[in-house]
C-alpha cells in the first residue's frame, strides 16, 4: 500500500515539474527566443563570417538528394560552379526565420545569370517538409537527404548550416546559424565569387 502512494506522489510530482517547465517555457523562454530572432533578422549585417574548408569534387558527386518538387529530377546541374547548399528543418526556428529571405537572395535578379545552384535540404519526412513548404508557399528547391549519405566534410552538429561550394577548386565557405541572407553585401559577394 505504501507503494502504491509513494509511486502516485512520485508521479505527481513530476507531472508537476514538467508542467512548471512547460509553463516557464512558454511564459519565458520561447518569447525571448522570438525577440533575438527578430533582432537578427532586422539588423544590419555587414559581414559573413565564415570557415574555410575543401570539398573534394568526387564527394561531390555521391550527393544523394532527392528533388520534392521533382522526384526525377537529378540534384546536381554538372553545369552550375557553385552549389549553395543550406541544411535546415521544419521545427528549427532560426531556420524558419532565414528561409523566406533564402528566397529573396535565390531569385535576386542580379545573381540570376551566375553559374550557382541552390539546394535547400532537410532530413526529415517527405511528407512533412512538403506540407510546411506548401503551407507557407515557397518557392525553393527544397531536396530531402538522408544524413548517413551526406560526405564527411557536409556533415554538421548544428542547423541552419549553408555550404558555398565551388566545384571546381573544391573551396567552400561553410556559415553556421541564422543570417541575414537577403543583404547586398552577401550579393555582392556571390558575385565576387563568379567573376
Amino acid at each position: 500500500m505504501k507503494l502504491k502512494y509513494f509511486l502516485f506522489g512520485f508521479l505527481s510530482g513530476l507531472l508537476f515539474i514538467a508542467l512548471g517547465i512547460f509553463i516557464l517555457y512558454k511564459a519565458y523562454i520561447e518569447p525571448k527566443q522570438e525577440e533575438s530572432l527578430a533582432q537578427v533578422m532586422e539588423s544590419e549585417q555587414t559581414s559573413l563570417e565564415v570557415s574555410i574548408i575543401t570539398v573534394p569534387g568526387n564527394a561531390l558527386d555521391s550527393l544523394m538528394f532527392v528533388n520534392l518538387q521533382n522526384p526525377e529530377k537529378k540534384f546536381r546541374s554538372m553545369d552550375k560552379r557553385f552549389l549553395f547548399i543550406n541544411f535546415w528543418a521544419t521545427w528549427c526556428k532560426p531556420c524558419i526565420a532565414e528561409l523566406p529571405e533564402l528566397e529573396t537572395l535565390s531569385q535576386n535578379p542580379e545573381i540570376k545569370n551566375l553559374s550557382i545552384q541552390f539546394a535547400f535540404a532537410s532530413n526529415e519526412e517527405k511528407e512533412k517538409i512538403k506540407k510546411f513548404i506548401d503551407a507557407r508557399n515557397f518557392q525553393l528547391p527544397i531536396y530531402k537527404y538522408e544524413e548517413g549519405n551526406l560526405p564527411g566534410k557536409l556533415k554538421h552538429k548544428t542547423i541552419p548550416v549553408t555550404f558555398i561550394i565551388d566545384t571546381q577548386t573544391g573551396i567552400a565557405y561553410k556559415a553556421e546559424g541564422l543570417r541575414n541572407w537577403d543583404a547586398q553585401f552577401i550579393v555582392d559577394f556571390l558575385k565576387a565569387l563568379n567573376s
